[in-house]
């Protein structure tokens, strides 16, 4: 889904631009956009550098540059991977990638998410949701045959296929007696 959620602050806007949700990943892509500013900082996606100033997103208490976790149903959501922050192609615009696990949790459909973009202070117009069982695109794939070596037996036992990523469960059943050096290169 795009354009989920946007808050003007004395500074900047907020706008959580694009969101998905696979049954295990929740990605989201936010922009801060300093609303005084007349053109780009770099041509867009340059990935901006670790002294890069961004001012007037720092006055308003702004996380531009990564989150340290979501709110997912009232849960917190810790991230597990960012891109870091990029120019967008909007004068003024920083475009952050953040990604957080969701498998296990307990969730609504739809769920709720708020991303803490300005941590305590967050309005709740940054709160958007998504289904978390109508999910385009995820499909589960047909898993091979187990393998039989020598040693050991490798069995996948899901594959699924997502617009985020690929997951493949699988098993490595050991044969007895192998040496535990043996047992930890295998996994």
């Amino acid at each position: 889904r795009q354009v989920l959620a946007s808050h003007r602050f004395p500074h900047t806007e907020v706008t959580i631009r694009e969101a998905v949700y696979d049954g295990r990943i929740l990605r989201a892509l936010y922009s801060v956009r300093d609303l005084a500013a007349t053109r780009p900082f770099a041509p867009e996606g340059t990935p901006l550098p670790g002294s890069f100033s961004f001012e007037n997103a720092d006055r308003d208490g702004i996380r531009w540059k990564e989150l340290d976790d979501c709110i997912v149903d009232g849960q917190s959501a810790m991230p597990v991977g960012y891109s870091g922050p990029v120019a967008g192609a909007e004068p003024g615009e920083v475009l952050t990638l953040v990604q957080f696990d969701l498998a296990g949790m307990e969730l609504s459909d739809p769920f709720t998410v708020l991303l803490p973009i300005a941590g305590d202070n967050t309005p709740e117009s940054l709160v958007f949701s998504l289904s978390s069982v109508d999910l385009p695109g995820v499909r589960s794939l047909p898993a091979p045959s187990a393998m039989a070596l020598a040693d050991r037996t490798i069995a996948v036992t899901r594959i699924t296929w997502s617009p985020i990523r690929v997951y493949i469960d699988m098993e490595i059943e050991m044969a007895p007696g192998v040496p535990e050096p043996v047992c930890h290169e295998a996994l």
